[in-house]
């Protein structure tokens, strides 16, 4: 179990379209100010993931937020390959709305306003599907299967929806998820994974008895009940060793971090 490779905040499966007539609500004070005032329409390739959905304080409208891969403006020919956020207001009719008729992997076309900073999207119409040669071969290049090999660890594949190359090892002759995110550095990524793999008993015995100095005060029937799931490894030579409960009696998962070169340095449970 990868604590960070879980669920999104209010994500929620692709759905069958509202009945009723989806809307743009008005935006709030706060969020105009942080946009230019230009609108632009754009063609947009959708990431691997649609649209999710945070509760506003007002509790009638929610900021919905997707993930674009590129984009470009209608009549131009620059095109954007940094992973740009586009956010919108919504009510739950819209969210909805976007949810069913914006799928992942995708190419739209949409009006939207630019951040001042340029770091973001500010939707101001309904999206529609759209097509664009240049983005569908940014498209295809993005649904394509991608992975990392090692010699030694195998083979790590993409899990797109999430970010991260995961792949099994065997820690201890039981199997492990290893993973690192896809931003950064495969090799030394790998090269972490290595030193631990190194010495999987000793990094083992050191991770499990900090877990429960930290978290248990010693109690040994703690340490028995810690059923490793998965290992996060980094570029830094940092870790994250993700234990739940062998008799899956607890409601949190325990996470154990550190680096090769210090070992372990914290722990912490997680709902």
């Amino acid at each position: 179990m990868f604590k960070l490779f879980g669920k999104k905040k209010d994500a929620a499966p692709e759905e069958a379209a509202p009945q009723q007539e989806a809307a743009m609500p008005a935006i709030n004070p706060a969020l105009d100010t942080q946009f230019s005032p230009e609108e632009r329409t754009i063609l947009a390739v959708t990431g691997p993931e649609g649209f999710v959905g945070f509760r506003n304080d007002d509790s009638t409208t929610r900021t919905a937020s997707i993930i674009l891969s590129a984009w470009v403006e209608e009549d131009g020919d620059n095109v954007h390959q940094k992973p740009t956020p586009m956010l919108a207001l919504a009510d739950d009719t819209l969210l909805s709305y976007l949810r069913a008729r914006v799928p992942r992997d995708f190419i739209i076309k949409v009006r939207v306003r630019l951040a001042v900073d340029g770091s973001r999207l500010l939707m101001t119409g309904l999206p529609q599907p759209a097509f664009d040669p240049e983005l569908k071969a940014i498209l295809d290049q993005q649904k394509a299967p991608q992975q990392v090999e090692d010699e030694t660890l195998g083979v790590f594949a993409l899990n797109r929806s999430l970010g991260w190359f995961q792949g099994e090892v065997d820690w201890l002759e039981e199997p492990a998820l290893v993973g690192f995110a896809q931003e950064e550095n495969s090799a030394a990524c790998l090269e972490t994974a290595h030193g631990l793999l190194a010495d999987p008993a000793g990094w083992d015995d050191k991770v499990r008895s900090f877990a429960v100095g930290q978290l248990a005060d010693g109690d040994e029937e703690f340490l028995s009940r810690l059923m490793l799931d998965s290992i996060q490894v980094h570029e830094d030579g940092r870790f994250e060793f993700w234990f739940s409960d062998g008799e899956m009696e607890w409601d949190f998962a325990v996470c154990i971090s550190g680096t090769l070169s210090d070992g372990p340095d914290n722990a912490r449970k997680e709902v």
